[in-house]
């Protein structure tokens, strides 16, 4: 009877240390998951020595997709302004990082005007976010009023007139608001293969809504925040980002937001670029297009290889959301005008 006890405890053993091993080699999370580990179980996960660690360089507006993705996937993470970064390596400084996320075309901003280039070639695009107008329901169905026509929307709600009921990025340091300046003079009439801003009345305007826009470091979540007449004029990516991390309770305040897409769509398009001949950039940028760069990707807004951004179909703002296009460049030079325009 005893032996038969034992042999009992030890088969129970065997199955508790089976399914124990069984647990440790489980899959993480889906790609859609939050949890904080399942970054750290994919195989781009660098050491905890701080020396071994990959240093990676985000530009402001990809801060909360840094810290809740890359830092957990091992990266030693720094955030600076985009224009920052961009004049620093274009006038021959370092970048201070194994690799710069940014969005197109700063990396080509940031490549001096004589060679050897900065950077070598960058990742293919990582992910991307349309620009769009949002706010709430009132102020954009007032602004469908005012500026009935689809072509010319975007330079309408931003003119003169209305520049004080814009919420804006500041112009002068954020990528995401110069790309902005960008759409409102192609609607305005800037050829968008152009090299520079030409019509008088065009760089008054810009630099008008620049100066007298409602800054903000988070320009949709803002407006909704104040209500009235006031819109964002910022990335589809957050608007997302603020719905999925509202708690239920909080839900009901977003859903009377509204959202207005320009035509002519100049899309915020990441990419990473390291130091030319860097050893070691290729694992980096591997990590950068793995499948769980690519959920922290969504999770923030992004859409990533043709998929949409997470929840995207459930956020009552994008319900009868149009085809948008997403694939219309910015020209370099043009950005780098515009940033002296409003700069000055």
């Amino acid at each position: 009877m005893k032996a038969r006890a034992l042999a009992v405890l030890f088969g129970m053993l065997v199955i508790a240390i089976a399914l124990g091993i069984r647990g440790d080699r489980r899959e993480p999370e889906g790609q859609e998951g939050r949890s904080p580990n399942a970054a750290r179980k994919g195989p781009f996960r660098f050491s905890d020595e701080a020396e071994n660690r990959a240093r990676l360089l985000c530009i402001e507006e990809l801060r909360a997709v840094c810290d809740d993705t890359f830092v957990l996937m091992g990266f030693a993470v720094d955030v600076e302004p985009a224009w920052t970064t961009a004049d620093r390596v274009a006038g021959g400084g370092s970048l201070g990082a194994d690799v710069w996320l940014t969005v197109r075309p700063f990396d080509q901003l940031a490549q001096p005007s004589a060679p050897p280039p900065a950077f070598g070639s960058p990742t293919p695009v990582l992910a991307r976010s349309p620009l769009a107008l949002a706010g709430p329901t009132a102020a954009v169905a007032s602004l469908d009023v005012a500026c009935p026509e689809p072509s010319t929307r975007l330079g309408c709600a931003t003119s003169a007139g209305r520049a004080r009921q814009v919420a804006l990025r500041d112009a002068r340091s954020s990528a995401f608001a110069t790309l902005a300046l960008a759409t409102v003079a192609h609607d305005l009439g800037t050829p968008g293969d152009a090299e520079a801003v030409t019509d008088p009345a065009v760089v008054e305007h810009l630099r008008t809504l620049a100066r007298t826009s409602r800054r903000s470091q988070a320009p949709f979540e803002d407006v909704m925040r104040i209500g009235g007449q006031t819109v964002a004029l910022t990335v589809e990516a957050e608007v997302l980002d603020v719905i999925n991390d509202l708690s239920y309770d909080s839900q009901e305040r977003y859903e009377q937001a509204a959202l207005r897409y320009p035509i002519d769509v100049r899309s915020v398009e990441v990419v990473a670029v390291s130091p030319a001949s860097l050893p070691g950039a290729a694992t980096a940028h591997a990590a950068l297009q793995s499948s769980e760069a690519a959920a922290g990707f969504r999770r923030g807004g992004f859409a990533t290889d043709g998929r949409a951004p997470f929840a995207v179909q459930l956020a009552p703002p994008f319900k009868g959301r149009p085809v948008v296009r997403t694939d219309l460049p910015a020209n370099p030079a043009l950005l780098r005008d515009i940033h002296r325009v409003v700069s000055s």
